[in-house]
């Protein structure tokens, strides 16, 4: 016999003399409500525009310059939108048949935010004037908080 064929016909010998064997009985099915809540925390939203223009005003030359000299002119940073959010869900499920159900879920919004504030203080002529620059970025998607329908049909035999 052929070395390759071995492993194939002791592959269908296994298949049809272990599965009539594993049969298992058939439970009466109840109809049920489920509840399924998930929560994570690490996914990355991509915000990179509204962080590109605080960390553009941020590093711009004049303040640079004077935090490397440390002057004490420039007081503060403006800080950026920190991507990783944390997100949530919850699902009611309802169980019609084995293999049907009907659900509906919702999901927490997306919102990120913070504040920081930067101080210029130039010396001249007539005196020291100070500028403050406060910045409160917010960045809120409300596709997220939404509801959604479900039915689902799950096939096994």
């Amino acid at each position: 016999m052929n070395l390759k064929l071995k492993p194939l016909i002791f592959f269908v010998l296994c298949v049809f003399l272990i599965k009539p064997g594993s049969a298992e009985k058939k439970k009466p099915f109840w109809s049920r409500f489920s509840l399924k809540v998930t929560a994570g925390l690490g996914s990355r939203v991509p915000i990179g525009d509204v962080n590109d223009c605080l960390k553009s005003f941020n590093d711009n030359e004049v303040f640079k310059a004077h935090r490397e000299s440390e002057t004490g002119l420039v007081v503060g940073d403006i800080k950026t939108l920190d991507d990783r959010i944390f997100h949530g869900e919850a699902e009611l499920r309802f169980d019609l048949t084995p293999r049907i159900s009907l659900g509906i879920a919702t999901s927490l919004p997306i919102r990120k935010r913070n504040e920081s504030s930067v101080t210029y203080t130039i010396v001249g002529w007539a005196g020291p004037q100070v500028m403050t620059w406060t910045f409160r970025p917010e960045i809120q998607s409300l596709s997220a908080n939404k509801v959604k329908c479900l039915l689902q049909l799950i096939f096994y035999s």
